[in-house]
């Protein structure tokens, strides 16, 4: 059975706090995509303000959602005449668009301030892929950096996911604008901004939350993508000694980007570290939620 590792502060359910690895090559490339966040920005004061027409491209189902419950939150102090706890997780399910998800923004922010209602690892997991779903990870990314506003509950294994979206995204960017593609150097950089973030949330910075940020890095298609998987892969072996912090496909990816780069010399390392340490390929766990919310992951067989 897996575990969907989270936040050492959940109130529902949460277990002992982990002290987390961070090393130079991650803090500073945190630092990198931080000096530049400006550029991006938060979410302005405007974007914040919760709606009361509908917008263009909005549906009217999910705009009917959004009014029940931007409606019955209008008090955060109250207890009565709250919203269903299932509302939110339902409305999210509903989102196909980017102008959906982005109207959800100020929505979750006002949820987690109503005294009666909680954020959970099913409404931060059903954001993550609301955001695959629409091919907008970076809304979900700047959520994720304001968690004072927001509260969001990731897991590890959720968080791999929005890696593979920003990877995917990143390839998209360089097939349309090539391999000095500004736009995906910035999803890169979002990834290693949302790693990093790891420790803020209580998340383990495991050997699945490596390889999906190795992985999605090499999938980017840019030389910063392919420089920062290589300096990971060196992290992840050389710093856990019997157990490098690495999965099947990230090793499989760093040895063929050294085969097709002429490297043999790097590329055997990670056919031995594949071999040595028995790596599988990684089966996609079948979800399960309690009635908490708490995000379950049960192996397939």
């Amino acid at each position: 059975m897996l575990t969907a590792l989270r936040c050492k502060d959940n109130k529902h359910g949460v277990g002992p706090s982990q002290q987390l690895h961070r090393n130079s090559a991650i803090r500073n490339y945190a630092t990198e995509a931080n000096d530049g966040a400006d550029e991006g920005g938060d979410m302005s004061a405007a974007q914040m303000e919760l709606a009361y027409e509908q917008p263009e491209g909005v549906s009217d189902k999910v705009w009917e959602g959004y009014a029940y419950i931007r409606d019955r939150t209008s008090d955060i102090d109250t207890l009565h005449n709250l919203p269903k706890q299932s509302s939110l997780e339902n409305l999210i399910l509903e989102v196909s668009n980017a102008e959906e998800l982005r109207l959800l923004v100020p929505l979750v922010a006002r949820w987690r301030l109503c005294k009666g209602l909680q954020m959970t690892e099913k409404i931060t997991q059903f954001l993550i892929e609301a955001s695959g779903r629409v091919g907008e990870p970076e809304i979900v990314v700047e959520i994720l950096m304001d968690r004072w506003r927001y509260k969001l509950f990731p897991t590890s294994y959720g968080v791999s996911l929005l890696f593979k979206q920003l990877g995917d995204k990143a390839r998209e960017a360089v097939k349309l604008e090539g391999e000095e593609s500004e736009t995906a150097k910035a999803l890169v950089d979002q990834m290693y901004q949302v790693f990093v973030a790891y420790e803020e949330y209580g998340v383990e910075q495991d050997r699945f939350a490596y390889g999906a940020l190795i992985s999605a890095s090499i999938e980017a298609g840019t030389d910063l993508g392919w420089e920062r998987a290589v300096a990971m892969g060196e992290e992840a072996v050389k710093a856990y000694g019997d157990k490098p912090k690495l999965t099947f496909e990230a090793a499989h990816g760093l040895r063929g980007g050294f085969v097709r780069r002429g490297d043999t010399e790097k590329a055997n390392k990670y056919t031995e570290v594949i071999e040595n340490h028995g790596l599988k390929r990684t089966k996609r766990p079948i979800v399960h939620y309690d009635k908490e919310g708490r995000m379950k992951l049960q192996d397939r067989a």
